[in-house]
């Protein structure tokens, strides 16, 4: 009978399946983070890729597992030290070497790649074996943290241990951090990526080897992603749920709270505040039921003119066209029905033909003597429609321009220059259209 349930426990083992969302919903992208899920139980060290699909990648790091028959790697009571220990959920934990003539790790593949620019909140849990063997140093260090990259190559630590050197074996340390991905990170990657002069350690007696070995459990890399990119206001106000992983959120008014209501569009900022870093998700609420008032527009011939339909998520225009903006070369009605989040609305835009020419009266002869008649040079234009003046020159009788504005209106030449003929150039644009209009003429100054 003991054969037989010890026979279900390993293919129960085999088949456990564990979940990558956390608790509050947000996607864990390690798999097997506990080392809970083994493909048979471990039997000796080495087996870290029992627990697939992690996999060594300097030696053998090592599996421990409550399903194991032997004692060794047996938790809580490992016999091979003094260590007595829990995993930290479940029933399983994994031990590498960080420091000494050789240092282990262990890997594996992200259930999808990073996203560049994506922020992940990064945790995982780090135990101290407590060695008791005589003769051998007890040694303590500072290195342990967890790095990105590919199958064959780590990128370099994205988040280390910053608390010093680790020596408390009575249970589990949080190491936690924050990383603002480069893109297509693939693997997870755990161990010491400092080189033994740049960790710290201390130990309690002299020995031949000087080596320190962790365990690690529950690795977490999880997108801070809590908010929608965009969502639509409808009626109601909108809710919006920050919740994040337990931590402290905050939002961009200063409050704090797991949920925030907004009451009008905008863009929605939430932080979420870690022991060491800061975590930031921002929405763009849009307005659901836009002002949807028929609009009108003039235009002039051989020009055209942009009509723009509200932020919607589909568009449909009476000739067929599917697209938010739409220029049109001719007048007429014109009509769009656009769908938002909060229903399907119809916006019509009358556009009428005008004759767009401009009445320009810029005086030919003008006198700049300081008698307070004529002494300067003024534009005046009465336009039908909106206008632009892109610029007025003036030049003399060799072609050197010697005045030039773009606000001859409110800017008048002041005519400092000899009595005789000169030549002036007005560009303008009629309607805010393309292309531009110029004028030219003569201007006489008499003294």
């Amino acid at each position: 009978m003991a054969g037989v349930r010890q026979l279900l426990h390993i293919l129960l083992w085999t088949v456990t399946f564990f979940s990558p969302f956390n608790r509050l919903g947000s996607q864990n992208l390690v798999a097997n983070p506990g080392f809970e899920s083994v493909t048979t139980c471990p039997i000796v060290a080495g087996q870290i890729d029992l627990a697939a699909p992690w996999q060594p990648e300097n030696l053998t790091p090592d599996l421990y597992h409550r399903c194991s028959q032997n004692a060794i790697i047996r938790p809580p009571r490992l016999e091979i030290f003094c260590t007595y220990l829990e995993p930290h959920q479940g029933d399983g934990f994994a031990g590498m070497v960080v420091y000494g003539p050789v240092q282990e790790y262990l890997k594996a593949p992200l259930i999808e790649s990073l996203k560049a620019g994506q922020q992940y909140f990064i945790r995982f849990w780090v135990a101290i074996d407590d060695n008791c063997i005589q003769g051998i140093p007890n040694v303590f260090s500072s290195g342990i943290g967890l790095a990105f990259g590919n199958s064959t190559t780590n990128y370099g630590a994205a988040v280390e241990n910053e608390s010093g050197i680790l020596k408390d074996t009575s249970g589990w340390v949080e190491i936690s951090g924050c990383y603002t991905a480069k893109g297509n990170e693939s693997y997870v990657y755990l161990g010491n990526f400092r080189s033994n002069g740049s960790t710290m350690i201390e130990y309690d007696q002299e020995g031949t080897v000087y080596e320190d070995y962790m365990y690690v459990d529950d690795i977490e890399v999880i997108p801070f992603d809590p908010l929608p990119d965009t969502i639509w206001k409808c009626e109601d106000p909108v809710v919006l749920n920050g919740a994040f992983q337990e931590l402290p959120v905050r939002w961009q008014d200063g409050s704090y709270s797991p949920s925030y209501q907004v009451d009008s569009a905008g863009f929605i900022q939430v932080t979420a505040e870690t022991a060491h870093c800061l975590l930031t998700d921002e929405s763009r609420v849009l307005d659901g039921i836009p002002d949807a008032s028929a609009g009108t527009g003039a235009l002039c011939p051989g020009n055209s003119i942009t009509l723009e339909a509200p932020v919607a998520e589909s568009y449909l225009w009476q000739d067929g066209y599917t697209g938010r903006i739409n220029i049109v070369t001719l007048p007429g009605h014109y009509a769009v029905s656009f769908q938002t989040g909060c229903g399907t609305f119809d916006l019509t835009f009358e556009i009428e033909d005008h004759n767009c020419d401009c009445s320009i009266f810029i005086p030919n002869v003008f006198s700049p003597n300081g008698d307070g008649v004529n002494d300067d040079l003024k534009v005046s234009m009465n336009c039908k429609v909106s206008y632009t003046i892109v610029s007025f020159s003036v030049f003399d009788r060799w072609g050197q321009e010697i005045f030039r504005t773009q606000t001859p209106e409110t800017t008048p030449w002041n005519g400092a220059s000899a009595p005789g003929v000169y030549v002036y150039r007005l560009e303008y644009l009629v309607g805010n259209q393309s292309p531009s209009h110029v004028k030219f003429g003569d201007i006489t100054i008499v003294k």
